[in-house]
């Protein structure tokens, strides 16, 4: 029996109907085969048959830490990161965080942000969900990432090196609408974070992290 948001995807927006062949995913790797047994606006019946240990996940580890920008642009970053096969995603609460979150209000907004990102593996396909943290502040997330490759976005920094040796993981570090303070950014240079830049042109918050998402993945991991 398929729970509330996946009966509401297979019947207002795929039209599936009694009959129709199904994938189904449980997020923790591989894939199943299914046929809808009983399909209506209340009930959604699946028979599972075959697993596939198939696998569309990049060899390369990718953290992504972003600052907790406002509206809906967080909601924009969780779907493409995850669309782009980021491993890890944590929400960052720096001192330019405009986002007040109480205790009740971030795990609204964690559940949020992970049906997103479940939304987005169906979309593009991924049958392992990224994991999704709490929002963490940013000395707290520094003292934790052990990726072999570490940048901070920063337009003060130079340029990605792309011609070194292949890492295996790499964090990305990206700020909010008003970027990191310096004492933030001398922060992560003291836990081994690249300064880079992305060019000459200034951009969103939201927009900064995916493309060196893209970039890495494009070099090191699985974009053609």
């Amino acid at each position: 029996m398929l729970e509330e948001d996946a009966r509401r995807h297979i019947v207002n927006v795929l039209r599936l109907k009694t009959g129709s062949e199904i994938i189904l995913f449980n997020g923790e790797g591989g894939q199943f085969t299914g046929i809808i047994n009983n399909c209506s606006k209340k009930r959604v019946e699946i028979v599972v048959s075959n697993f596939s240990n198939t696998s569309l996940e990049s060899h390369l580890t990718t953290s992504v830490a972003i600052g907790i920008s406002r509206g809906d642009r967080m909601d924009w970053v969780i779907q493409k990161a995850t669309e782009l096969g980021a491993s890890y995603i944590t929400p960052i609460i720096s001192e330019r965080v405009t986002v007040n979150l109480s205790s009740d209000r971030a795990k609204k907004r964690l559940a949020h942000w992970r049906k997103i990102s479940i939304s987005s593996c169906e979309q593009c396909g991924r049958n392992v969900l990224p994991k999704i943290d709490e929002p963490v502040k940013l000395d707290c997330w520094l003292k934790t990432t052990r990726s072999n490759l570490k940048y901070v976005l920063d337009r003060s920094g130079g340029n990605m090196d792309l011609t070194q040796s292949e890492p295996s993981s790499i964090a990305l570090l990206s700020g909010p609408e008003g970027g990191f303070s310096k004492n933030e950014l001398k922060l992560a240079q003291s836990s081994d974070f690249i300064p880079i830049s992305l060019g000459k042109r200034t951009m969103r918050a939201e927009t900064a992290p995916i493309v060196a998402l893209t970039i890495a993945q494009t070099n090191w991991g699985d974009l053609c």
